[in-house]
């Protein structure tokens, strides 16, 4: 089952039969959703909510699209007023794919970044080797941005307070943040923005980062680390994992000068639970701004807190929401 946040209190859920439901935390009821026309292998979703904020658009497409495939591999949910009717419902469509999926020579790319643009008047997404494009929501209509790619690695979120957007930074997974404003009209977008953990030296990261976004400019961060054991190592010569943690912070991006109110936090340190081991004590970490600053404003991230969280056998989190 794939999971994706819609809103504050709104998840999408959909199967590999095709069923799909919304599921509200606050109110712990299930909405049925219209069924996918096709299932979808490997997912992404981006959300529209309308101006009340209470539902809007959902719109899910696959990360690797593939070209002459029966399959419809870009659906969305919209919730809308039907013609002869007083009450809203939800209703699925079927949407082009992006036009470089039925170029001569192409040959399945993932989808390496994806963000909403324009309040939601765009999406758009970007493929290595390809470049970036843009979908209008109400045209449904593709167009190319530039052969450029999102400075980022998977969704990127929207910070209205800050008029930038969060993420996770292409090459090492790092919290960083950009200007996407001039996208589409062809301006390659820039990091202004990159933030650089200190774990201890022997955790060593698996590259499974995930963000969350928590509104307001909140935003929780998992990663996913392990220690070695010390002079042990396997038939091939490797060392031998001793532990497998995830690190899970929360954060708050704030422009330069505001206070949040708590007063902790100002001068970038953070505190993680836990030992080198992943177990038992309290040590202190830091974080630093790497940004050039140039950016529409300063802008500092605040770590609250962060816990470690260690599975049973190997179970991992695969979703974070």
């Amino acid at each position: 089952m794939d999971c994706f946040g819609f809103s504050d209190s709104k998840i999408l859920c959909t199967d590999h039969s095709s069923f799909a439901f919304l599921y509200d935390t606050a109110l712990r009821s299930v909405v049925p959703m219209p069924s996918l026309q096709s299932p979808k292998l490997c997912p992404i979703s981006l959300s529209v909510p309308d101006q009340q904020n209470e539902s809007g658009s959902v719109y899910v497409m696959e990360k690797v699209p593939r070209p002459r495939t029966e399959n419809c591999q870009f659906e969305a949910f919209v919730y809308a007023m039907p013609e002869y009717s007083y009450d809203k419902a939800w209703f699925r469509h079927s949407l082009p794919l992006p036009p470089y999926v039925l170029d001569p020579g192409y040959e399945n790319t993932r989808i390496h970044s994806y963000t909403v643009l324009g309040g939601g008047s765009h999406l758009c997404v970007s493929a290595m080797g390809i470049g970036t494009y843009g979908f209008n929501t109400a045209s449904r209509q593709w167009s190319q941005a530039g052969e450029w790619i999102l400075p980022f690695d998977g969704k990127a979120e929207y910070i209205p307070e800050l008029d930038l957007w969060f993420g996770l930074s292409d090459g090492d997974n790092l919290p960083c943040a950009s200007d996407l404003s001039s996208v589409l009209n062809g301006v390659k977008p820039e990091l202004c923005h990159v933030w650089r953990n200190r774990y201890p030296p022997e955790w060593k990261s698996l590259g499974l980062t995930q963000l969350a976004s928590l509104g307001s400019g909140r935003f929780c961060i998992l990663d996913y680390f392990h220690t070695m054991l010390q002079d042990t190592y396997d038939y091939g010569g490797q060392p031998v994992v001793d532990d497998t943690f995830a690190v899970i912070s929360g954060v708050e991006l704030l422009a330069s000068g505001k206070s949040n109110g708590s007063g902790s936090g100002a001068n970038g340190s953070c505190s993680y639970s836990g030992n080198g081991n992943g177990s038992g004590s309290r040590f202190n970490g830091s974080c630093r701004d790497n940004g050039s600053g140039n950016g529409k404003q300063g802008i500092r991230m605040i770590h609250h807190k962060s816990k470690i969280h260690k599975s049973d056998g190997y179970t991992m989190i695969q979703t974070m929401l």
